[in-house]
């Protein structure tokens, strides 16, 4: 694996940012990034799209989206439900009731199980079990050479995805902006673990139902800057009338920043170059989120800085992609310590955007610059 040293890791940001060499004398580089990788992470670095490339595809199968428990069980004995009713019970007193002539022990493991009624079941024990950990929320392994059946509020589970790291990464933001518990990605086999709760399984299935039916996803690229005014003057307006207001799509104020989509003339880096005349910009951080059409992602942005300081700061998007073109979508930026400032908009797909003005708690005459590019991943089911 190829390694550079320290200094010439300004020769690397200048190929990302389009920042001038005076800059790197003003950044805090790390003594631990002395080496570093140049595999940078797919999360903290961002897809060379070709240029003016706002859209690809990605083949996908249905069949290629699958959850399951691999947690080992061992199967049922064959007993014939007649008739079985309880009336507010632990769950687990219900199931010990049901499984007493079959001489089967309920443990469960820690947590919580909620109180349940059930009225005239009948069927296959199995059938049975299962009807009634759906009902109630729970999970369950048998432990055939101990006859013991255990409870679990959690289990442990398995998705597979088709072989392409944007889908992934899809469906990881989905499940951070759900506030699933963390994940654990098999980049290799495009596999992810977690554990979650049954209603946590159910959504999960729902999301990749949604990859395949709504077949699109958003790409968010993203740059994070400090920026430091080289005056009292309101830099930002000499910014904006540098290129004229006829560059710019619309704004948003928002309590803490404003949002500024530009027209396909105008890209982000160009934003940022013009910018640099006013203030002395730090590149802080840089990466990408990827958004189901409709389901709100959430990207730690700060775990891609380059600044410790930053490494709690974080986006959170939610996108409804209408076609190939244009997407609604609603934008925030928080920390660990609260909301930052949030906006709504609408855009074209081949418009770039720019959240500025944005404070840093804790800082004077310093602000923050979050630009973004979108990309567009249209998911085709294979043969159409």
């Amino acid at each position: 694996m190829m390694r550079v040293r320290m200094g010439k890791i300004c020769i690397f940001l200048l190929g990302i940012f389009l920042l001038p060499a005076s800059v790197c004398a003003t950044m805090n580089v790390p003594h631990a990034a002395e080496f570093f990788d140049l595999e940078m992470p797919l999360r903290c670095g961002i897809r060379d799209f070709k240029e003016q490339e706002v859209s690809s595809t990605v083949i996908i199968q249905p069949q290629d989206f699958t959850v399951r428990l691999p947690a080992q069980t061992d199967p049922l004995p064959r007993y014939l439900v007649n008739s079985f009713s309880s009336r507010k019970q632990p769950v687990e007193t219900a199931i010990q009731n049901l499984l007493s002539e079959a001489d089967i022990r309920v443990e469960s493991e820690p947590g919580a199980y909620p109180v349940v009624s059930l009225k005239s079941m009948k069927g296959e024990l199995s059938n049975v079990l299962e009807e009634i950990a759906k009902k109630t929320g729970i999970f369950y392994t048998y432990d055939a050479a101990r006859k013991v059946l255990t409870l679990k509020p959690k289990a442990q589970m398995l998705i597979q995805l088709p072989r392409d790291r944007y889908v992934v990464m899809a469906l990881v933001d989905a499940l951070a902006g759900g506030r699933f518990a963390p994940v654990s990605v098999d980049w290799v086999n495009y596999q992810i673990s977690l554990t979650g709760t049954r209603d946590e399984l159910n959504r999960i299935r729902q999301l990749m139902v949604s990859f395949i039916e709504d077949k699109y996803l958003l790409v968010a690229q993203m740059n994070l800057y400090e920026m430091y005014p080289s005056s009292q003057v309101l830099h930002w307006q000499q910014v904006i009338a540098g290129f004229g207001a006829s560059r710019f799509a619309g704004s948003q104020a928002g309590v803490g920043g404003t949002l500024l989509i530009l027209k396909p003339a105008l890209n982000v880096l160009q934003f940022v170059a013009k910018a640099m005349e006013s203030y002395r910009v730090v590149p802080l951080a840089q990466g990408q989120m990827v958004v189901p059409s409709g389901w709100r992602v959430h990207f730690d942005l700060g775990e891609c800085a380059f600044n410790r300081p930053y490494e709690n700061l974080s986006v959170m998007l939610r996108s409804k992609i209408y076609n190939k073109k244009v997407s609604q979508s609603t934008l925030t930026i928080d920390s660990k310590a609260g909301e930052i400032v949030s906006f709504d908009f609408s855009n074209a797909l081949d418009q770039e955007a720019a959240v500025i003005g944005v404070p840093v708690p804790g800082k004077q005459n310093v602000e923050l610059l979050l630009t973004l590019k979108f990309n567009f991943i249209n998911l085709m089911k294979k043969g159409e």
